[in-house]
């Protein structure tokens, strides 16, 4: 499980960084000036992480980030649950079999 949800999010990494790149090298152009605050804003935003797992395996997949990525660590990221009810376009891993 925590192997597949890994690849998940190398694959949404991955997808952010033409973007993210693009933005720092339009930066760099006299087209833009934006500050390092924005920049460093912008580039903290792409990385934004959304998991939908089940509400039984939340705390062991939000403490695992926590230990590598938390305020206590160089990243200083947060983590945090939302409970979802209802969705539209996400098709739950036991009904794909």
């Amino acid at each position: 499980m925590l192997k597949k949800l890994k690849g998940k999010i190398i694959e949404a990494l991955i997808s952010v960084l033409p973007v993210t790149l693009i933005v720092i090298i339009l930066n760099l152009t006299p087209l833009v000036d934006f500050s390092a605050k924005e920049i460093g804003l912008f580039c903290g935003c792409a990385v934004l992480l959304l998991l939908v797992v089940d509400s039984a395996k939340k705390n062991d997949i939000m403490y695992g980030f926590y230990d590598d990525v938390g305020v206590g660590t160089p990243a200083q990221g947060i983590a945090f649950a939302m409970p979802i009810e209802d969705v539209v376009g996400i098709e739950s891993c036991k009904e794909q079999g």
